[in-house]
C-alpha cells in the first residue's frame, strides 16, 4: 500500500523562526544603550573636567590666600621695625635695632653700620664679624665709601667687588633727609637665603629712609663694634 504523506510542518509560534521583529528590537535597545553609554561617558569627561578646573580654581585661591597672608605678615613686620626705630631712646638703642631688623628680616647675621666722617666712614658697630674681617673697610675705591658719598643702595651683583668686601651682600645709605649720616654694610645670607628678594629689599629700604635717625639725632656716645 502506498506510504502516508508526512505530516505537515507546525507552524512556528510568534516570536521564532527567522525572528526578523525580535532582532530588529534587540538592536534598537543596542543602539539606545551605546547612545546612552556614550552621552554617560561624555557627561562624565565633562563632570571630571569641572572637577580638575574647580580644584585648579581652590590652588589658586590657596596661593592666594597664603600670599595676602605671607604679605600682611611682612606688612606686619615693617611696622614694627618702623615703629622700634622712630622710638630708639639713642644711638646705641638705634644701632642695636637695625641689628635685629637685619638678622631677623633681611636674613642675615654679618653686618657692620659706618658712620660719615669728614675723614671717611668710621666703623661703630658689627656684628657676626671679626675686626680682622672688617679692617680696611670704608676705603676710597670700595662700594661702603661711594654710598658714604652720596650714592644709592649698592647690592653685591652690581659690579666687582673691592678688596675686603668680597662678602658684601647690599651697602645701604642711612639718611636723614637728604643727607647720608651712615651707612650699612650687610654681609653673608643665612643657608637658606639664595639671595635677596623683593622684601628684603623694600626692609632696606625702610633701614635707609628711618634708621639714619637713630644714628644722626642721637645724643649718646657710639656704640662700640662688636664681633
Amino acid at each position: 500500500p502506498p506510504s502516508a504523506p508526512p505530516p505537515p510542518a507546525a507552524a512556528a509560534p510568534p516570536g521564532e523562526g527567522d525572528g526578523t521583529p525580535q532582532r530588529q528590537a534587540l538592536e534598537g535597545e543596542l543602539v539606545r544603550a551605546r547612545e546612552e553609554a556614550s552621552q554617560a561617558r561624555a557627561e562624565q569627561a565633562r563632570l571630571q573636567a569641572q572637577v580638575h578646573e574647580l580644584e585648579g580654581e581652590n590652588r589658586r585661591l590657596a596661593d592666594e590666600y597664603v600670599a595676602a597672608q605671607e604679605q600682611v605678615l611682612e606688612l606686619a613686620q615693617r611696622y614694627v621695625a618702623l615703629a622700634r626705630l622712630h622710638a630708639a631712646r639713642d644711638r646705641a638703642d638705634g644701632l642695636q635695632i637695625v641689628q635685629e631688623v637685619v638678622i631677623n628680616l633681611v636674613g642675615s647675621e654679618e653686618l657692620a653700620v659706618f658712620l660719615v666722617e669728614p675723614g671717611g666712614p668710621r666703623l661703630v658697630h658689627s656684628f657676626g664679624l671679626t675686626e680682622e674681617q672688617l679692617a680696611g673697610l670704608g676705603h676710597a675705591r670700595g662700594a661702603i665709601a661711594s654710598v658714604a658719598a652720596g650714592g644709592a643702595l649698592r647690592l653685591a651683583s652690581d659690579e666687582a667687588p673691592a678688596p675686603g668686601e668680597q662678602g658684601l651682600t647690599a651697602c645701604v645709605p642711612l639718611r636723614v633727609g637728604a643727607r647720608t649720616c651712615g651707612v650699612l654694610a650687610v654681609f653673608r645670607l643665612l643657608g637658606h637665603k639664595v639671595g635677596l628678594a623683593q622684601a628684603d629689599l623694600d626692609v632696606l629700604e625702610l633701614l635707609s629712609e628711618h634708621a639714619g635717625r637713630s644714628l644722626g639725632l642721637a645724643t649718646a656716645p657710639a656704640a662700640t663694634a662688636q664681633a
